[in-house]
């Protein structure tokens, strides 16, 4: 887990997890030619034991005033947190009910990682890395919570994200958006628009 502080971005912390040398490892024999690994083996290696999920956290200490601004916004890759966590906060910023949907297996399976966003109550923020196991990455369920918004946390938690993925030898980052972000994508992000395909499955 690596830990930032706004506004910028802070050097790693320590040596890296082991995941990550694996991780550029195996980006390294997939371009020398060795022959293509199942997706089983190409997913990215499981994390260390952590403790089970705990009940989301979003209540600060008791006579505690606590206000979100940029600078008081910790930035962390993989940080730990549990799916109730996440679920709260996503619940909350696309509108939907609460439910007990494991977050956690699904980073685990598929995602290169993740990137949270810390205030004085919790987790203010939230984006996920998935891969393909090799060069390219995606961004998926960008969301920041309403205490925090309009202040570049969604920017800054998709640059870390950007970091990162390059730093795990990625070359490419996706990133799939309805029209009204196209501003916050394109300008705030930096992405460029390209052409795509869809197909609508269900």
């Amino acid at each position: 887990m690596t830990a930032y502080s706004d506004p910028l971005v802070q050097e790693w912390q320590g040596f890296r997890a082991e995941w990550e040398d694996e991780a550029r490892d195996m980006v390294k024999r997939w371009r020398e030619g060795w022959p293509a690994e199942s997706s089983a083996s190409r997913s990215r290696p499981a994390l260390r034991p952590r403790k089970p999920d705990a009940p989301a956290k979003s209540t600060p200490t008791a006579g505690m005033t606590c206000t979100s601004t940029p600078g008081s916004m910790r930035y962390e890759w993989r940080g730990d947190v549990s799916s109730p966590e996440i679920e709260t906060l996503h619940a909350s910023g696309f509108g939907h009910a609460i439910t007990g949907y494991d977050w956690r297996s699904r980073l685990e399976r598929y995602s290169l990682g993740w990137v949270c966003a810390y205030d004085c109550e919790g987790l203010a923020g939230f984006v996920n890395v998935p891969w393909d196991g090799g060069t390219h990455a995606f961004i998926l369920d960008t969301v920041v919570a309403a205490r925090a918004s309009r202040q570049g946390v969604g920017t800054r938690l998709v640059a870390v994200a950007a970091s990162e993925a390059r730093d795990a030898g990625c070359e490419w980052l996706h990133v799939d958006f309805e029209d009204h972000l196209a501003a916050f994508y394109l300008d705030s992000c930096g992405f460029r628009p390209t052409p795509a395909g869809l197909i609508r499955l269900r």
